[in-house]
């Protein structure tokens, strides 16, 4: 016998609680074995073993109000955000794999395995099992690596009706992700392991086209995420077929696509084509301003903020903007903003066919929205927060702003101080702030996963915005910028109510010019 058989073994013993009821009717029948004050449960949780007690949790309401982001909202302050150190994409490090890859088998290509699959690569709910059979096959076809069911002949109609079918099925695929948020790791690891090994580089081309479209659909989920992002590092090393370029493209794009999340419904055939080819035809949507400023350059040398910004803030006045009801409130129709994206991804900046100017406000949102990074850095968001209710700091902040960046905050401020006027004001409903709700989300970007926090500092950064519109003498902050709109058709705005003479609550209160 060893010496632990010489301890009281309480391996069997139930608390209270675990016996119910009859915990006193009826003690265990090893008691002979335990101290006597087993028989009494609760002198038992007191003198069991000196020295190895093990105490009742203590509740401490003010400790736990200090870990809760709800104490700073009960307390009328904001919620600040630590901001992580930001890594690029291409050099995070691509050392070994994932425990996902090495389980998942997804850097083997076989031929056999290649041209069908009978079960999901991944571990699927069972009614899903159908789809993801339904996927794969679907993404071969897209790729070239299995045939159609009815396959379509050389020629130049049924060649087009052929490629508008694959879209068709891309469509599809791209549906059934949105569908299923489930099916979303499934397709990606699909996709990978046939590109892995395949011996046919337009196949491979067409699988990181794939690839490209699927990062501006939906994201993968934070477990699989690591499992990609070393799949498209490895990618970067490959320049044949230009596969290096793609993989850059797509390390970019899974960074916004994690942080902004999917879209609401599948992309038109018109966007699929496009998030294709967009490795090679950036669009001006979704990247950095250095980025948009260096795509830009050639056509427009002497322009000192993005060119979208003039061609859609002057085409929302010449569409009647100041005379529209709810205008950056309401939204554009669906289709038709997509469309105005795509024309002007294509570097055709004109309106022929578009009289809304919901639309043209809904995209300016939209590009504001989807810079890469936000238009007022993260460095600056804790900034902006806390000093929100001070005009003078929040001025201030502008000065402190990169730039390309204070340039942009004064054009669009500018713009949107246009439609302060009182008689605008009174047909378009849109007040200071009202202007400053709408608009804060996309000149702030908070970047808790925490919708606590993300809610509560929705209210600074509102007020931020608010002073900025009622308070920014735009034309004073960059002696070698002063933003005109209209191409100087409209005159500026009337001068912002100074400083020491503010009320913020009173912001509709403005002169007219």
């Amino acid at each position: 016998m060893d010496a632990s058989a010489n301890l009281p073994n309480f391996a069997h013993v139930k608390t209270a609680s675990q016996l119910g009821p009859q915990a006193t009717s009826s003690p265990p029948k090893t008691t002979s074995a335990l101290p006597s004050s087993i028989n009494d449960p609760a002198a038992g949780n007191r003198q069991w073993m000196v020295g190895r007690e093990i105490s009742s949790p203590v509740f401490d309401r003010e400790a736990t109000m200090n870990m809760s982001p709800i104490k700073m909202r009960n307390a009328g302050r904001p919620i600040l955000i630590d901001q992580p150190s930001k890594k690029s994409g291409l050099s995070q490090s691509t050392q070994g794999e994932s425990p996902w890859d090495a389980e998942l088998g997804i850097y083997t290509h076989r031929k056999k395995a290649s041209l069908d699959t009978g079960s999901p690569l991944l571990q699927l709910n069972k009614p899903l099992h159908k789809e993801a059979v339904k996927t794969f096959k679907s993404m071969q076809r897209v790729m070239g690596d299995r045939d159609r069911d009815r396959p379509i002949h050389n020629g130049s109609t049924t060649s087009l009706l052929a490629g508008n079918a694959l879209l068709e099925e891309e469509r599809s695929l791209l549906g059934e992700g949105l569908a299923h948020g489930e099916l979303r790791d499934e397709i990606y690891c699909q996709v990978m392991k046939q590109l892995n090994g395949n011996p046919n580089p337009e196949s491979v081309f067409k699988g990181w086209q794939l690839l490209c479209v699927l990062l501006v659909t939906f994201p993968p989920s934070k477990n699989f995420e690591a499992s990609l992002r070393n799949f498209l590092q490895r990618a970067t090393h490959q320049p044949e077929g230009r596969i290096d370029i793609m993989a850059k493209y797509c390390l970019r794009r899974l960074s916004h696509i994690s942080r902004k999340g999917p879209r609401g419904k599948a992309p038109t055939l018109s966007e699929i084509e496009s998030a294709s080819d967009a490795a090679f035809h950036p669009s001006i949507f979704g990247e950095s301003l250095d980025a948009i400023f260096r795509l830009q350059e050639r056509n427009y040398p002497q322009q000192k903020v993005p060119i979208i910004l003039p061609f859609l803030s002057d085409g929302i006045l010449a569409l009647g903007g100041t005379k529209s009801e709810g205008i950056f409130r309401v939204p554009g129709d669906g289709d038709t903003v997509p469309e105005l994206k795509l024309r002007i991804d294509k570097g055709y900046y004109t309106l022929d066919g578009f009289d809304d100017p919901h639309v043209l406000a809904s995209l300016l949102k939209l590009w504001l929205r989807e810079l890469a990074d936000p238009l007022i850095p993260d460095e600056l968001y804790n900034d902006c927060i806390t000093e929100s209710s001070d005009p003078e700091a929040c001025v201030m902040i502008v000065h402190r702003l990169p730039t390309i960046n204070r340039r942009v905050v004064l054009f669009v401020v500018s713009f949107l101080q246009l439609f302060l006027e009182d008689k605008v004001q009174t047909i378009t409903k849109m007040t200071a702030p009202n202007l400053a709700l709408v608009m804060a989300p996309n000149l702030l970007r908070c970047s808790s996963e925490s919708m606590a926090v993300v809610f509560t500092n929705a209210q600074y950064e509102q007020t931020f915005v608010h002073n900025l519109l009622l308070h920014l003498r735009c034309d004073e902050v960059d002696p070698d910028y002063v933003p005109v709109h209209g191409h100087g058709a409209i005159p500026s705005p009337s001068p912002p109510i100074p400083l020491s003479k503010s009320n913020p609550s009173k912001g509709r209160n403005r002169s007219n010019s």
